[in-house]
C-alpha cells in the first residue's frame, strides 16, 4: 500500500497559542499535523479539493486561530498559516494542486486589493 502523507510544521508562530511558558522563555515551539491522502484520487479536481480543504483545516489546527482580537496575533498566526499550507503544498508536489492554491492566493490578494482601493 503506497501511504501519501504531508506533514505541516509550524515553528515559533505557534508559541502565542501553545505555550506563553515557552514564549516568555524565548523557546521555539514546534507544531505539526500530518495529512494522509492515499484515499484520494488527484486525478480527479474532487480528489484535489478534498485534499486542499484537508490541508487548509491542518494549516488552521497547526497555526490557532488569527480571527483573534490581539493584532499582533493575528499577524502571527495568519502568516504561520500561510506559510504552512505554502510548504504543505509544495511537499505535495502535484500540478492541479498547486494551481488551486495559487488561484486561490491570486483570488484572495485582489479581494484585499479590492478593498484598499474604495473610499
Amino acid at each position: 500500500m503506497n501511504r501519501k502523507l504531508v506533514t505541516l510544521l509550524a515553528t515559533g508562530a505557534v508559541a502565542l497559542f501553545g505555550s506563553s511558558v515557552a514564549l516568555a522563555e524565548g523557546r521555539a515551539v514546534t507544531s505539526s499535523v500530518t495529512v494522509e491522502y492515499s484515499d484520494l484520487d488527484l486525478a480527479s479536481p474532487n480528489g484535489v479539493d478534498r485534499l486542499y480543504s484537508r490541508l487548509r483545516s491542518a494549516a488552521r489546527n497547526v497555526c490557532g486561530e488569527y480571527e483573534a482580537r490581539d493584532l499582533r496575533t493575528r499577524a502571527s498566526a495568519r502568516s504561520c498559516y500561510v506559510r504552512a499550507l505554502g510548504e504543505a503544498v509544495r511537499d505535495v508536489d502535484h500540478a492541479a494542486l498547486t494551481a488551486m492554491h495559487q488561484g486561490n492566493t491570486a483570488e484572495r490578494l485582489a479581494r484585499l486589493d479590492g478593498r484598499s482601493n474604495r473610499s
